[in-house]
């Protein structure tokens, strides 16, 4: 019914919340409960006639060109009748002013059932600090300095086939595709074949290998010119249940930049260049102090927020795609009694393309967002997803790459 679904999506932080307008920007003002309860028949939804992942997609498409009212809260629940395969979908609709992808997963796993208290066994998310060579540490300071202050400043991508081409007006449509699963085991196989790699470095690596494969079968010429993806970086000082919490939930994070070796044609090249890439982002300060001149800004500027938006917006359009990994649970979870069979994760945002990893149960997935004007068949990049990996396992095994010098900032 829609009281218990409505129930587990309103008690987290802002779950209950609606947007008002202040002086300069917004803030989430507590519904009370009558009007909470009067709510659920627009937050909770069910949609019959959704029955392939073919309607899933096209519904999810239909959801991208809407607004969500801001005089109620920020989410909607669609729940679907039983689908040809006669799995149920449930699909939860986030508006990103509420949170980021870290708190969100922590939303997700406080909605989920669980026995006795037990906690959901969680891929690890951190590890201790490894201590990092001297020349690492002041490459990493120096690219702290560069990207925010100069590199920021230079003209973004060139025009591919991805691209959209101005962030502030992208395409209406959005276009969605899940890719074939890829199981976690064989991640963990070529993680630990190439010393001091990490599942998210792997992971990395297939994304710039899928999206090579489609350019060379596509757009060719793009392979020989500069190719970025954007990531995410939580940089709370805190992570599980407590980001739950008034004082780390909503969005804390900063952005930082992978630029895809679409070059190399090597399987293990790739990975080197993606690690070497991934070790230094680690070792820097950038995705803090980026985040610092941005308060510095939106603090003590004096613009307006509509033109600090505006140039934030410009800068996060420079990049051909976004790329996150969000880590479910390891092994299967029940919601409302019922066994999840599958998770997807898709984030809508103005930019070309968006590839959304995630693991659950043993598998992991992409799930693929991308602007329809773009490329109106996701299906393209998704069917490069498996073979790129395949690719990089077999590499693995081999062990046929050759080194490459740690050079480029």
């Amino acid at each position: 019914g829609q009281q218990p679904l409505g129930g587990r999506g309103a008690p987290p932080p802002r779950g209950g919340s609606r947007i008002e307008p202040t002086r300069g920007g917004f803030a989430f003002a507590r519904l009370g409960d009558r009007c909470l309860d009067a709510a659920m028949a627009h937050l909770v939804q069910e949609r019959p006639g959704i029955e392939t992942q073919a309607d899933i997609d096209s519904f999810v498409s239909g959801l991208a060109t809407q607004r969500l009212p801001l005089d109620l809260p920020q989410w909607r629940m669609y729940i679907t009748g039983t689908m040809a395969d006669g799995r149920t979908l449930l699909l939860f609709q986030v508006n990103h002013a509420v949170a980021d992808g870290d708190a969100l997963v922590e939303v997700l796993m406080s909605m989920l059932d669980t026995e006795d208290g037990a906690p959901i066994r969680m891929p690890r998310r951190r590890g201790e600090r490894r201590s990092v060579p001297l020349w690492q540490s002041i490459c990493g300071m120096l690219r702290a300095c560069w990207g925010p202050i100069v590199a920021d400043q230079l003209p973004g991508d060139p025009q591919n086939r991805l691209k959209v081409p101005d962030p502030h007006h992208p395409g209406l449509a959005k276009s969605f595709h899940t890719s074939a699963p890829i199981p976690l085991e064989e991640v963990q196989e070529v993680r630990n074949a190439i010393p001091g790699a990490t599942v998210n470095d792997v992971l990395m690596t297939v994304a710039a290998l899928a999206l090579r494969e489609y350019f060379l079968r596509h757009e060719p010429a793009t392979l020989r010119q500069k190719v970025r993806a954007g990531f995410p970086v939580n940089i709370r000082e805190t992570d599980g249940r407590d980001i739950l919490t008034p004082a780390h939930f909503g969005n804390r994070f900063s952005q930082a930049q992978l630029r895809l070796p679409l070059h190399l044609e090597d399987p293990l090249r790739v990975m080197a260049d993606v690690k070497r890439q991934a070790d230094l982002m680690k070792a820097s300060p950038e995705p803090g102090f980026r985040d610092f001149l941005l308060r510095l800004v939106i603090t003590k500027s004096g613009l307006s927020y509509a033109n600090i938006a505006h140039a934030v917006l410009s800068a996060y359009g420079k990049v051909t795609m976004l790329l996150s990994n969000v880590p479910g649970p390891l092994d299967p979870v029940r919601f409302m009694g019922q066994e999840l069979d599958d998770l997807s994760f898709y984030l809508v945002a103005p930019i070309g393309l968006y590839f959304g990893i995630v693991q659950y149960r043993g598998f992991i997935r992409a799930g693929i967002c991308v602007d329809a004007t773009c490329e109106p068949e996701p299906a393209r990049l998704g069917e490069c997803w498996a073979p790129a990996f395949q690719r990089l396992r077999e590499a693995s095994a081999r062990g046929s790459a050759q080194p490459i010098s740690p050079a480029r900032l």
